[in-house]
């Protein structure tokens, strides 16, 4: 894992570890706004981490959650960055992607259920 997230690998570390209050505390400081360069900086490396580590399929919920919780706090501000949109597509396309997975493998479970709970003992 630690080589498919790269340099990213500390920050999921970090998610890991840090408690829920610390995390949202962490991304409301992020940005202040459209005129905060550097937390615009920050948006965009936390989002090129996002793409990552939803590509990685590593830690699905944590990152699902930050990921939502960045958007309700930040949504606009990424709405008026121009050159995020594309990021932003990525990662809502390798989103639906690790979902097919999922709901795969949640249809092979029910199968699995269906044919145990048919078998007499």
């Amino acid at each position: 894992m630690r080589l498919t997230l790269g340099s990213f690998y500390p920050l999921l570390l970090h998610f890991r570890h840090a408690t829920v209050a610390s995390v949202d505390a962490q991304l409301r400081l992020l940005c202040m706004g459209p005129m905060d360069t550097v937390g615009g900086n920050s948006l965009r490396h936390l989002f090129a981490f996002f793409r990552v580590a939803v590509k990685a399929q590593v830690d699905y919920e944590m990152i699902q959650a930050i990921l939502d919780r960045t958007l309700q706090l930040h949504g606009e501000v990424l709405a008026g960055m121009s050159d995020m949109q594309s990021l932003l597509k990525e990662i809502s396309m390798d989103q639906e992607e690790g979902w097919k997975r999922i709901q795969s493998m949640m249809q092979q479970c029910l199968c699995m259920v269906e044919l145990f709970s048919n078998v007499q003992l």
